[in-house]
């Protein structure tokens, strides 16, 4: 039996505040037990159903405070207690960090900065090769761990860290990202709420760009059709004269193609066209490597 709760002291008049507080609710999910709630007709249902309140909160959310608040809310009623939403370190070390929000403890966030392990993090490695969530101890199924990596997880545990669920996030023209949801040392891992999980993830790093503008979204000129043909035989190393074999055009209406490709984003060579469009998401690499 779960424990049934009134749904009225969780959804207030104004709309969902504060949905779980209090001992006896992380004590249910610690158990593995089931938490259910009642909604005002009287029907038992189980706290995930409040997941869709819980992403409109996101949705809605203006600001970073309003942000994390809602999404420790959505992370708890999963059964999990710590949330990262992070974009990976890249290896320039003057590059900007990108999205980095977490509630995980200070020490460990102190240390694993310190240690620069962003760099070789295996739940990261994991989530660059693996096309959805996955439960860290299956990472070792997904890339090759070192002792080093294992040292790694074992001094998560050592800051209350314990198992935890990741998905990759990729987005073209910036730094890769995961979200990861992870119970903490004693609470049982809520196998149930995996599926719940991989939708929730991928909202929240979708409204975390959003929120803190990693990727302005500013008017930019599109190519043609015929200027982007173009653009993949450039990325696929064809010569003008190659190109206008393939399309069935003169060399110079091909030059004059990429031209106007370079004037419209404002490049000054064709080798660079290629690049600019994967960023834009005119293309994609499956363009360039058939």
């Amino acid at each position: 039996m779960g424990a049934v709760l009134d749904v009225a002291s969780i959804i207030g008049a104004g709309g969902l505040e504060n949905p779980i507080a209090g001992p006896t609710l992380q004590a249910r999910f610690a158990a593995g037990l089931e938490v259910r709630v009642r909604s005002r007709d009287g029907c038992s249902m189980p706290i995930t159903a409040l997941l869709p309140d819980f992403a409109n909160l996101l949705l809605g959310a203006a600001d970073e405070s309003a942000f994390t608040n809602a999404l420790s809310s959505a992370v708890q009623a999963l059964g999990f207690h710590f949330f990262a939403v992070a974009h990976h370190d890249l290896r320039d070390r003057d590059a900007p960090v990108g999205l980095e929000i977490h509630n995980y403890p200070e020490e460990w966030r102190a240390s694993y900065a310190a240690r620069q392990l962003g760099r070789s993090d295996p739940i990261r490695r994991a989530s660059h090769v693996w096309a959805c969530g996955f439960r860290w101890r299956d990472a070792r199924d997904i890339v090759s761990f070192s002792s080093a990596d294992d040292a790694i997880l074992e001094d998560a545990q050592a800051f209350g860290i314990d198992e935890g669920f990741t998905m990759g996030v990729h987005v073209p023209g910036e730094a890769r990202g995961s979200v990861s949801f992870a119970t903490r040392v004693g609470m049982v891992f809520p196998e149930r709420a995996l599926l719940q999980a991989q939708g929730l993830g991928s909202a929240v790093f979708q409204v975390a760009r959003m929120i803190f503008k990693t990727r302005p979204i500013v008017r930019r000129e599109i190519l043609t059709d015929r200027q982007l043909e173009c653009v993949v035989w450039v990325g696929r190393g064809k010569s003008n004269w190659e190109i206008a074999q393939i399309l069935g055009v003169t060399q110079e209406t091909v030059k004059k193609h990429l031209q106007d490709a370079c004037a419209r984003y404002q490049l000054h060579n064709r080798t660079s066209l290629p690049l600019r469009a994967l960023y834009e998401g005119s293309i994609c690499f499956s363009d360039l490597f058939p």
